[in-house]
């Protein structure tokens, strides 16, 4: 009962320790997988942001290097014809316009320019310079529509009015240059001669002019075309008036100019191509670039969708009613890899925690077993005590009460003397048998016999006496149904007579009244020889007819049994059929009773 109490304890301790401990860790460990997994989603859209500000950021980088190349660039360039920075003596030498010949940069469609003091009859320039190979087809078709454009964007600075024209201004940068430039940018052929005449006076004058920054600006033309441009405003300082005077070819001049300069730039360069360029240097792993798309076009369920407003992200001027949607590009975040990540630590977590609870559970159900069968020997060994003691009291106090009265003298009859003496002998061979069987299992339990092939039809022959008259009965209540010609098989003859006391013991033991025999037959089978021994007893219920055959195990309960026995008996033939390779087992005879079969191994 102790070792009973220790496996409890065990088991519970089992449960406290391991199982407990082994849930909550393994729970905690989940809880922490899904707050790291809903913390990456929840951090997705500062990804996505972060994303498309180093996409907008690269754009806006490679548009500055474009402006200030353009920024760089002399503000006479802009005219068809232009002098140079330092003129040769009093000779004016007039060079056609770099704009006319120079390859456009990539995304640039063409230059322009006008004077915006002259109102509505200024002169439009637009410079369309020379096509480069590989990224101008859609510059080459737009072209033919920037005069109209330069001209549309004339009108509208001149509708902004001075206010709107000043704020664009933004830092303004002066720098000196000579009369003669200015001159040439504002005059036309006609007045060149004049400029010629006073160049002794102009060729060493210099006049201040300030440079705006460029302008970036997008609108929607009226032929429903997009127009992003950059423009500058190149504004001349007031002239030395005793050098208006000294030159008369310097009153146009006199009278101020406001140059409106800048470039088209190429919106499907500016909102397609150069995104995609970008993207492929700023963007990684799960993130990429996308534009809007087409309506009915399901998005991924698992991208994650910032949308960006170009437009507004690199500082265009637009319009109030200008439409907000052109110009918008996506940065997509796949969210499928942190799904996927978290569906493999998934996978990888119920793999483990289901070879765990395996474990677990296959420990509980062993240490569980192990209880049981703890529990089902202490309950067998409850049950051999208390028959071992009847079967040890009845024939010792019969002996003790016989023996008493013979020393005693009590009995002077020589009839009743001697069956006294007979009966304490059948006592003393019970007790016996009952010590020879306890100590008969100890021995079969090492497996010491060896078998020897052998005819087992012979051999039960010859063990029908010993058999028969083992108990004082005879042989009438038994029948014999021996086969001839056996195939030898793997014998013990000890083993086999330990079998037959057994078997027919047992099933006189719960013969019924009316006296039918007890069958005892050997057979040849399709594969195997067997022994049988049947009877017409109560039988075995099913439930019991597994135990049988254990140790200390009899049928019903203890405590109202009626049969004599300790539970050894069927277990000894099954250690008997186990010691010469054969096995026994129980079945239900046709008509009642009870058939116990052991099948050899054959020789």
């Amino acid at each position: 009962m102790v070792r009973l109490k220790a496996k409890r304890t065990a088991l519970l301790l089992y449960s406290v320790l391991l199982v407990l401990p082994t849930v909550v860790l393994g729970g905690l460990h989940w809880h922490q997988l899904w707050l790291d997994y809903n913390a990456e989603l929840a951090a997705v859209p500062e990804s996505a942001r972060d994303a498309a500000r180093r996409l907008t950021d690269g754009i806006a980088e490679r548009l500055d290097q474009l402006l200030e190349q353009e920024e760089s660039r002399p503000f006479d360039h802009y005219a068809e014809v232009f002098a140079p920075e330092a003129p040769i003596g009093d000779e004016l030498s007039l060079h056609r316009s770099p704009l006319l010949r120079e390859a456009r940069p990539q995304g640039v469609l063409a230059w322009f320019g006008y004077d915006l003091s002259e109102g509505y009859g200024a002169q439009v320039d637009v410079f369309y310079g020379r096509s480069t190979a590989g990224h101008d087809l859609h510059a080459e078709m737009r072209q033919p529509d920037l005069s109209a454009a330069a001209s549309e964007l004339l009108r509208k600075n001149l509708a902004d009015g001075f206010l709107r024209r000043a704020a664009r201004l933004g830092s303004v940068q002066t720098k000196e240059l000579p009369v003669v430039q200015a001159v040439v940018h504002r005059g036309r052929e006609d007045s060149f001669e004049c400029v010629r005449a006073c160049m002794p006076v102009l060729s060493e004058a210099i006049v201040q002019v300030n440079y705006s920054q460029f302008h970036l600006r997008f609108y929607i033309d009226a032929d429903g075309e997009p127009r992003a441009l950059a423009t500058r405003r190149v504004i001349l300082a007031d002239l030395d008036p005793e050098l208006v005077a000294a030159a008369p070819c310097l009153e146009p001049l006199a009278r101020g100019f406001g140059l409106v300069q800048g470039i088209f730039l190429d919106p499907y360069w500016l909102f397609e191509e150069l995104p995609v360029w970008v993207s492929d240097r700023v963007l990684s792993g799960s993130e990429r670039f996308q534009d809007t798309p087409p309506p009915g076009q399901p998005d991924a369920r698992s991208d994650f969708r910032f949308p960006v407003s170009l437009v507004r992200a690199l500082g265009f001027e637009t319009p109030r009613d200008e439409p907000s949607e052109y110009g918008v590009v996506n940065v997509v975040i796949d969210k499928g890899e942190i799904e996927s990540r978290f569906e493999a630590q998934s996978w990888r977590f119920f793999g483990v925690a289901a070879m765990l609870a395996l474990t677990l559970t296959t420990g509980m159900v062993l240490l569980l077993r192990s209880v049981s069968r703890e529990l089902e020997q202490a309950t067998r060994t409850e049950n051999f005590v208390a028959a071992v003691t009847h079967e040890l009291r009845t024939p010792l106090s019969t002996i003790r009460l016989h023996g008493e009265m013979l020393a005693e003298g009590w009995v002077q009859d020589e009839d009743r003397r001697a069956e006294y003496y007979d009966r304490i002998v059948r006592e003393t061979s019970r007790l016996t048998t009952l010590v020879e069987r306890v100590l008969e299992k100890a021995r079969l339990s090492a497996r010491a016999a060896v078998p020897e092939p052998g005819d087992l039809s012979e051999l039960v022959e010859r063990l029908v006496p010993d058999v028969a008259d083992r108990a004082g009965i005879g042989r009438d209540d038994l029948r014999f149904g021996l086969a001839p010609d056996l195939p030898p098989v793997m014998l013990v003859p000890e083993a086999v007579s330990g079998i037959l006391d057994n078997l027919v013991e047992n099933a006189r033991k719960y013969a019924g009244p009316d006296g039918r025999p007890i069958d005892v037959m050997t057979l040849e089978t399709d594969d195997e020889v067997v022994l049988e021994v049947a009877d017409r007893g109560p039988g075995i219920p099913p439930e019991e007819a597994e135990h049988i055959f254990e140790a200390f195990y009899r049928v019903g309960n203890e405590g109202t049994r009626t049969s004599t026995g300790t539970g050894l008996g069927l277990h000894l033939v099954a250690l008997h059929a186990d010691s010469m390779g054969g096995r026994a087992s129980v079945h239900p005879r046709p008509g009642g009773g009870a058939l116990f079969r052991i099948a050899f191994q054959r020789a």
